[in-house]
């Protein structure tokens, strides 16, 4: 059965969860690599990726308030302290 979100099997073979994952990496990604870092980091640091995702939306949600370079910035200094 194909998926009308990707348009190809190998998506609509995936979790949802894998692709969720993915659709967050990909936003942060979207802000710069800090970012980007900074949301494979938290998916990383949980038993179970699940976990991560509503940190990772609560961030990039407040991402949208703030200019790019300040979001790098923050993503940067989370990633340093370990945060």
């Amino acid at each position: 059965m194909r998926s009308r979100c990707a348009g190809s099997l190998a998506w609509a073979g995936m979790s949802s969860n894998v692709r969720t994952a993915r659709r967050f990496r990909r936003w942060g990604a979207s802000i710069g690599p800090q970012t980007e870092g900074l949301i494979v980091a938290i998916l990383a640091s949980r038993p179970h990726p699940e976990q991560g995702f509503r940190t990772c939306l609560g961030i990039l949600r407040l991402y949208r308030d703030i200019g790019r370079d300040r979001a790098e910035a923050v993503s940067a200094r989370a990633v340093e302290i370990g945060a």
